[in-house]
């Protein structure tokens, strides 16, 4: 019998979802909010430009998707830094308008809501999360569809002032988990 000639091939930096080995495994789910905890958070850089970024991973907490894994990576850059921000307040971080230092590790436990949208790349779908807000906003919104119709919209405007005076009170509070925020990775 004539042997195989077969073809050498080199695996070693590719898995099996296509695309090169440490791509951050994407996964796909149905676009969507979902309610979120964090399983993981910590500070790494981006592979191709080593950009410092925050990677936080989430555990989805309820839904078809319930105990799955989708992760965001917070780039902590002047023009990203904004959705660092969202993120930590969805998640109940106060953050003032200063230098404050992140600790990923006070992060893990903490709850958000998130929403996911489809993206492509390399020619394949995978999630990205778009937008995190708190789990109160999460609930409004959700009684808010429920509410549209048995709500006057007087009544709305009568309790709005309260929640702002509220919200005023909750601001002048220090916040301990943040305090300079250091970037040397």
């Amino acid at each position: 019998m004539a042997k195989s000639e077969g073809v050498l091939v080199d695996f070693t930096e590719t898995d099996s979802r296509g695309g090169k080995k440490g791509t951050g495994g994407r996964k796909h789910y149905p676009e969507g909010d979902y309610k979120a905890k964090v399983k993981s958070a910590k500070f790494g850089r981006s592979g191709e430009k080593e950009t410092p970024r925050l990677e936080v991973t989430y555990v989805f907490a309820e839904g078809k998707v319930k105990g799955k894994e989708i992760r965001d990576d917070l780039y902590l850059t002047p023009k990203s830094l904004w959705r660092l921000r969202q993120t930590l307040e969805a998640l109940g971080v106060k953050v003032p308008s200063k230098k404050v230092r992140v600790d990923p590790q006070k992060l893990v436990g903490k709850s958000a809501a998130i929403t996911i949208e489809d993206e492509e790349y390399d020619g394949k779908i995978y999630s990205r999360i778009t937008d995190t807000y708190t789990l109160d906003d999460w609930d409004d919104a959700a009684s808010d569809l429920d509410d549209d119709d048995a709500v006057d919209e007087d009544d709305e405007d009568e309790g709005d002032d309260e929640d702002e005076e509220d919200d005023d009170e909750s601001d002048d509070d220090e916040d301990d988990d943040l305090e300079d925020l250091d970037l040397d990775l």
